[in-house]
């Protein structure tokens, strides 16, 4: 078997709080079955904010900008399934999705 990973990158509305962004995403990841083995985060000043989540899959990670009430999401797996699982919540239940593939077989979620 071939070592395989499953990236996605998107850009999605953002007009929230930081904290209440990343308590979200992590409610997602845990939600598609993800192992969480720590979290980093930092505020910039005067705005903006990234947090990254080593995954034993692999990383997410979500910055923010908040001068164009967006954020930035990037997600790798080595975990299809479980990839596949989250790009769908994203897709999904993250408002004003922008979507960016570095995958084709996320191109299987817009059918």
């Amino acid at each position: 078997m071939n070592p395989q990973m499953f990236e996605l990158s998107l850009w999605v509305d953002h007009t929230g709080t930081d904290k209440d962004l990343c308590l979200l995403l992590d409610q997602y990841i845990a939600g598609s079955g993800h192992t969480i083995l720590g979290t980093v985060e930092h505020a910039f000043t005067p705005q903006g904010y990234t947090c990254l989540w080593l995954l034993a899959e692999s990383h997410i990670a979500v910055h923010t900008y908040p001068e164009h009430q967006k954020a930035y999401i990037q997600l790798s797996s080595c975990s299809q399934p479980k990839f596949l699982e989250l790009a769908h919540v994203l897709y999904t239940r993250m408002p004003g999705v922008e979507k960016y593939h570095k995958n084709e077989s996320i191109l299987e979620l817009q059918k």
